[in-house]
């Protein structure tokens, strides 16, 4: 059984996207040509030149350092990093039915509360991912109870938002799509290659699904 104090690793996979994945100083990088881009400066330059990105952390999938930046609600959360995926592809299409005000974004009860600003954290973007038996939004949460889990809101959005690359590896065979089960509503994200557009869309708590990953917060050691 999985332990709090570890990542949730999907069993016999192995991912080569480590030279997709960005040092925290890389990262700090775009967080500042984002904040006038997409953000309206809601970020002080104090606030950037406080980050410390000193870090020997080694970067993989399943244990990703990243800079998020939590913008004080779950709504503000939801739309200001979405502006960032959206902005960053070729394409994009979000699903009339998600719209902020009408969407139930309170935190699921093993979701992870920020105060805004920028947080460093980690996160596996490929746990809970069974590509052959499927897995529900259900059933991980009850897992992720039992297991100490924090489940990912926005800070999925954040990851793939600073990494724009790996978002375009999504094909939901070798290399997962994304559930975002720490909002009591259900929300998914993807890279559809045939249209070349990332697409945010409702998904059930009940449906398994064999295609997506539901990432998970891992706790600092």
């Amino acid at each position: 059984m999985t332990t709090s104090s570890q990542p949730v690793h999907t069993p016999g996979r192995v991912y080569p996207y480590a030279s997709l994945l960005l040092s925290l100083r890389e990262q700090l990088a775009r967080l500042r040509a984002y904040n006038p881009q997409f953000w309206g400066g809601q970020l002080t330059e104090a606030q950037l030149d406080a980050v410390d990105t000193t870090s020997d952390h080694t970067q993989s999938v399943e244990d990703l350092e990243v800079l998020y930046v939590d913008f004080g609600s779950p709504e503000a959360n939801l739309e200001l990093w979405w502006r960032v995926l959206a902005g960053t592809q070729p394409d994009s299409h979000r699903w009339s039915t998600l719209v902020s005000g009408q969407m139930n974004l309170r935190l699921a009860g093993c979701a992870r509360q920020y105060e805004p600003g920028i947080h460093k954290i980690r996160i596996n973007l490929v746990a809970h991912w069974e590509p052959v038996s499927g897995r529900s939004v259900n059933q991980v949460r009850v897992l992720a109870k039992t297991n100490g889990e924090t489940l990912a809101h926005a800070e999925a959005l954040a990851a793939y938002g600073l990494h724009d690359r790996l978002l375009r590896e999504q094909d939901g065979d070798m290399f997962p799509h994304t559930t975002l089960a720490g909002w009591q509503d259900v929300m998914r994200f993807q890279w559809y290659l045939y249209g070349r557009r990332v697409i945010l869309w409702p998904g059930g708590a009940s449906t398994l699904s064999c295609s997506s990953a539901v990432p998970v917060i891992i706790p600092e050691s």
